[in-house]
């Protein structure tokens, strides 16, 4: 893969964020206790103008780096929600690009 390739998001991902996020703690940059919305926030309002509390709600504010890849955070699982995301972006739409910020506000709302 490179930088033009497109995926879909989900359980393919896990993984290879889990991995990207441990070496980052292993290296020093990340503590697993830390608030995972101060590593979180800066891009999000660089590229959207938004954050995880506005997206998901005063409770993102105590989620946890350690919560996020142990899967623990409290964030609801954009496959079971309202509305059948599968079925919206990978039936309704097919081949078309989606940005994740459409996922995460489809599972903020």
């Amino acid at each position: 893969m490179d930088g033009n390739d497109t995926a879909i998001l989900g359980s393919g991902t896990k993984g290879f964020t889990a991995a990207a996020v441990l070496r980052l703690v292993d290296q020093g940059h990340v503590k697993l206790e830390d608030a995972a919305y101060l590593h979180i926030d800066e891009p999000m309002k660089r590229m959207w103008n938004t954050s995880m509390v506005e997206i998901f709600g005063a409770r993102a504010a105590n989620v946890t780096v350690h919560d996020l890849i142990y899967m623990r955070s409290g964030i609801a699982d954009f496959e079971t929600l309202l509305g059948d995301f599968d079925k919206k972006y990978l039936f309704d739409t097919p081949n078309q690009t989606h940005s994740p910020l459409e996922t995460f506000q489809f599972v903020g709302n």
